[in-house]
C-alpha cells in the first residue's frame, strides 16, 4: 500500500492529488492521509481540505492503524512527521519525505515504489512530470463549479469576447508573502519583475485587458496606480478565494509569481486556448516548477 499524505492549501493540494492518481494509474493500492486538516488551521484562512469543497473530490483515506504501520510512533500528523524527518533526521524505512528544494521529479522515488514494498509519501510533488499519464484526467477533475454571481460570470464573459475580437486578456497574480501570517516575506518578488512581465505580456498582446489577482489588494493599488488595469478585488473571502483561480484559468496570457496556486491558474485552461505562460526563472531558489514551453524571466532573487 502506499499512502500519499496531502497538506497545505488549495495549490498544494491540487499537486498531491495529481500525483495520487497518477500512482493509481500505474495501478499500485493508494489510499489518502488527509489528518492535516482535522485540527490544523492554515495562516490565511483556507485550513480546510479544499478539494472536496471545491471540485467533489474524495481519495479513498487511509485508517489510522494502517499510517501507524508506515509511519511507526510517529502519527500521521505534520508536525510530528516533520520533526522526524528534519529534525532528528531519522531514517524510516517505508517513509518517503520529498522537499520543496528542487523540483525536478526524482526517478529514484518512482524506482523505490515500484519494488512492491509500502510506502508514506510526503512531498510537494510540484511538477506536471509527477503526474504524466493522467493530465487530461486532471483537466477533468479540476473541473470548477458554474460561478452563479453577476460580478465573476461578467467578467469570464468579458475574457471570452476579448480572445473572440483578438484583443485578448492578461492575467496577472500577485502573492505577497509578507501579507501572511509566520511569513517573513523573503519571497515577495521585486516591483520589476511584474514591469518585466507586462512588457513580455504587452509585446504578445498590445490591446490586451489586464486583471491582477492577489492576496494583498492594496499593495497592488498601490503599485500599479499608473497602469491601465483593473484589479480583481471581490473574490477575498476565504470560500471565495479559489474564484481568483478559476478566473485566471480563462485569461489567454497567464503572469505568475512563485505560488501553487498560480501555477494552476496557468495550467488550467479550460477553453483550449493554448494561452500563454510567463514566470520567474527561479521560485523560492530552488529552481522552478513550470513546463518548458512557458516563458521564463530573470528576476532580482534569482
Amino acid at each position: 500500500m502506499l499512502i500519499v499524505y496531502f497538506w497545505g492549501g488549495l495549490g498544494n493540494q491540487m499537486f498531491q492529488y495529481s500525483f495520487y492518481r497518477e500512482l493509481l494509474s500505474r495501478g499500485y493500492d493508494v489510499k489518502a492521509d488527509l489528518s492535516y486538516f482535522d485540527d490544523w488551521e492554515l495562516p490565511h484562512g483556507s485550513g480546510d481540505y479544499q478539494l472536496k469543497r471545491i471540485f467533489d473530490i474524495n481519495p479513498e483515506v487511509a485508517s489510522p492503524d494502517e499510517i501507524k504501520k508506515l509511519v511507526g510512533s510517529a502519527t500521521s500528523k505534520n508536525k510530528m512527521i516533520r520533526l522526524i524527518s528534519r529534525k532528528l533526521k531519522v531514517s524510516m524505512s517505508s517513509y518517503i519525505y520529498k522537499s520543496d528544494a528542487g523540483y525536478d521529479v526524482d526517478d529514484d522515488i518512482f524506482h523505490k515504489i515500484s519494488s512492491g514494498k509500502d510506502y508514506f509519501l510526503q512531498g510537494y510533488w510540484q511538477n506536471e512530470d509527477w503526474f504524466p499519464n493522467v493530465k487530461n484526467d486532471i483537466r477533468t477533475a479540476f473541473t470548477f463549479p458554474r460561478l452563479n454571481d453577476d460580478h465573476n460570470q461578467q467578467l469570464i464573459q468579458s475574457i471570452r469576447e476579448n480572445h473572440k475580437n483578438k484583443t485578448y486578456t492578461i492575467g496577472m497574480h500577485v502573492r505577497r508573502y509578507s501579507k501572511e501570517v509566520n511569513s517573513s516575506g523573503s519571497s515577495d518578488l521585486d516591483f520589476d519583475y511584474y514591469e518585466k512581465a507586462l512588457r513580455e505580456g504587452k509585446k504578445l498582446f498590445p490591446d490586451a485587458k489586464i486583471l491582477v489577482f492577489s492576496n494583498d489588494i492594496e499593495w497592488c493599488k498601490d503599485n500599479f496606480s499608473s497602469y491601465d488595469l483593473d484589479i480583481v478585488d471581490w473574490n477575498q473571502k476565504p470560500e471565495h478565494q479559489y474564484i481568483d483561480m478559476q478566473l485566471m484559468s480563462f485569461c489567454d496570457c497567464n503572469i505568475l509569481c512563485p505560488s501553487s496556486y498560480s501555477f494552476w491558474g496557468g495550467w488550467l485552461d479550460p477553453d483550449n486556448k493554448n494561452k500563454i505562460r510567463i514566470g520567474p526563472k527561479n521560485w523560492f531558489g530552488h529552481g522552478c516548477p513550470m513546463p518548458k514551453d512557458w516563458l521564463r524571466l530573470e528576476t532580482g532573487k534569482n
